[in-house]
């Protein structure tokens, strides 16, 4: 059984998942999530930490430190994490989404070609409405907040000290007489200016023009008795704000979006954003989801930013997963890192994406290369994890179906029995079997409480004299 966050040992290594993006594929990927979950009981009941009969569906949010998500992923990502579904909650709710946001499509076909009747397949607003719907069914509001007030507080950290090294450093500004502060109600050049003219033809009064003199330039410099000590102009922040609340289990989400005007940059929606408590969960699923020409563009937030799916560029999240676990959690090992996929990284469903235009004419050359992006850097950065992590103490598992699934377009609510046959038939294989197998011996492994043991003092004393060796001492 999995130990709560709070239980666990507050350095042991961290437990990642990614979701790619792709449509109603994601449906793939909670099935082979669903598998990894069930790989877990059962090591969990071997070693005799489940019991037996213990069938309870265990929630991802239990044994994951970080969830993070593109698109679909990232829909998946925060009903798993923010709102803590498990695998068969999650897949009900997601084919419900999926046959309400996919079964009215914007497009004719004519000779079997489709034409697109506006400029994006799909409805945004109707995107918006499901996805409220499903919160107010799981028995959240509508307009529920991506800040998880229930799993994590805000910790005012105290005011760090100051380095020695620094040039404010036991600095305090001394205390200034009020003969010594400069007054702007006569100045110097004034005062000399009369005393001058006043005493131009008395020669006796020379002596007395001095003393004017000395005594009006002490008047022109009269200020504060005291003046205010000086405060550094930074503070020094501990890091990790945000903490978990004591006896509450879950974990940290994320989805990833792109601003318009700057795709190169990934925008993150956390669960766990000390300054962001203003976004809401639509809002966030709605930017990550607005791939082009499927669904439309979304504007929100102070300033207001227009957003993108995250998918253009960051349709496998894996890097920014890891980035952000280093971020959180500075100088943490990260055990293990699980990447699921949806098929997307082969060509031909980028090829298959241009038919819907119509009679080929007008081929969007933008979408297209955002498209053929998407799909050689989905495969780019799992080679990247893959190398990044090549033995080393973290263990790196990517579980991607490959046999067909990719053919299923990303809005193709109706083929769900066939993507249900070709991820039973990739989880089956042997060779996913065992690496399966593997994976939940790891968790378990990562997931379950440090053991508990008691050492009587005479054992103690005997273990640290090293006097032999007495019934059960060790």
């Amino acid at each position: 059984m999995a130990a709560r966050a709070d239980e666990r040992n507050p350095n042991a290594p961290l437990r990642l998942l990614s979701l790619d993006g792709g449509g109603v594929r994601g449906l793939s990927s909670l099935m082979v999530l669903d598998d990894l979950m069930e790989n877990i009981a059962q090591e969990e009941k071997r070693l005799g930490l489940r019991r037996r009969n213990d069938n309870t569906r265990l929630k991802p949010c239990d044994y994951f430190d970080l969830i993070g998500g593109t698109s679909t992923g990232g829909i998946i990502a925060i009903l798993l994490g923010r709102l803590r579904l498990n695998c068969r909650q999650c897949i009900d709710i997601y084919s419900e989404l999926a046959e309400e946001i996919f079964k009215n499509d914007r497009v004719m076909k004519i000779f079997g070609t489709k034409i697109p009747l506006s400029s994006n397949r799909f409805s945004g607003v109707v995107l918006e409405k499901a996805i409220k719907k499903a919160l107010v069914k799981l028995g959240y509001k509508e307009d529920e907040l991506m800040w998880d007030a229930t799993l994590f507080e805000q910790v005012d950290e105290p005011e760090a000290e100051m380095p020695d090294d620094s040039i404010w450093a036991n600095f305090k500004q001394p205390n200034v007489s009020e003969d010594a502060v400069p007054s702007l109600t006569e100045s110097p050049i004034q005062v000399r200016s009369r005393n001058t003219t006043e005493s131009r033809d008395d020669p006796k009064n020379k002596s007395a023009l001095i003393r004017r003199d000395t005594q009006s330039s002490r008047r022109s410099v009269k200020i504060s008795q005291k003046a205010p000590e000086r405060k550094p102009t930074f503070r020094l922040h501990r890091t990790g704000s945000v903490h978990q609340k004591p006896g509450q289990r879950g974990c940290r989400a994320f989805v990833v979006s792109t601003l318009k005007n700057a795709l190169g940059a990934p925008r993150i929606f956390s669960t766990y954003d000390a300054n962001d408590h203003t976004t809401k969960i639509w809002e966030a699923l709605r930017a990550t989801s607005a791939a082009p020409t499927f669904f439309e563009e979304i504007s929100f937030g102070k300033p207001q930013m227009t957003y993108l799916d995250g998918g253009v560029g960051f349709n496998n999240p894996c890097a920014e997963v890891d980035y952000a676990a280093k971020s959180l959690w500075e100088g943490r090992p990260i055990g293990c890192i699980v990447s699921v996929g949806t098929g997307l990284q082969t060509i031909p469903s980028v090829k298959k994406a241009n038919t819907w235009l119509p009679f080929g004419l007008g081929t969007d050359i933008a979408l297209a290369g955002a498209l053929a992006s998407m799909a050689t850097g989905t495969a780019r950065v799992d080679n990247e994890m893959q190398r990044m992590y090549y033995h080393s103490g973290t263990k790196y598992h990517r579980f991607d179906v490959d046999g067909g699934i990719a053919n299923i377009s990303m809005e193709e609510f109706m083929r769900e029995d066939e993507m249900g046959a070709l991820t039973e038939q990739y989880m089956r294989d042997p060779q996913q079997v065992r690496r399966a197998r593997h994976l939940g011996e790891l968790m378990v492994r990562l997931s379950a409480l440090p053991p508990h043991f008691e050492i009587t003092v005479n054992q103690f004393r005997i273990g640290v004299a090293g006097r032999g060796v007495i019934e059960g001492a060790f």
